[in-house]
């Protein structure tokens, strides 16, 4: 079962490498329409859920509970931080891409900016790289 978990988390940093892929680059954020800007925003939040579905999975591996209620997102941030899942450095980072996402689900198209878009837009591969990293690790001290 948990080497099914391990396929898992495989395949959701996979799909996200093809996310990263599709974003534009930094610089021509302040070029794209309200439409565009609406879609690069939709994939970043889809990376972030990819993010939290491999937190899930180690959570199963490490049997951890899952977190449930109105605040789940953030207690599973908290979770992966106190079982040193992540380091205060990336949770940091985790939880200001976490607020992004919020705003995102629950924002109308319109109220999306550009400046609001580079912000997590400017770290993202290297805030998916150190999460990839921190997580094989955590994964390799469970043995495998």
């Amino acid at each position: 079962m948990q080497n099914d978990y391990k396929a898992q988390i495989d395949i959701e940093f996979s799909e996200m490498d093809t996310v990263l892929k599709l974003l534009p680059q930094k610089e021509k954020i302040c070029k794209l329409n309200q439409l565009e800007l609406c879609g690069t925003a939709n994939l970043l939040t889809s990376i972030y859920n990819g993010l939290e579905n491999i937190l899930k999975r180690v959570f199963y591996i490490k049997n951890i509970g899952i977190p449930k209620g109105d605040n789940w997102h953030k207690q599973l941030l908290n979770i992966a931080y106190e079982n040193k899942i992540i380091d205060k450095e990336l949770y940091d980072l985790l939880y200001q891409y976490l607020m992004f996402r919020h705003f995102i689900v629950h924002a109308y198209g319109f109220y999306i900016y550009a400046d609001k878009i580079e912000v997590v837009l400017g770290n993202i591969t290297d805030l998916v790289f150190n999460f990839k990293i921190q997580v094989e690790a955590q994964i390799k001290r469970e043995g495998f």
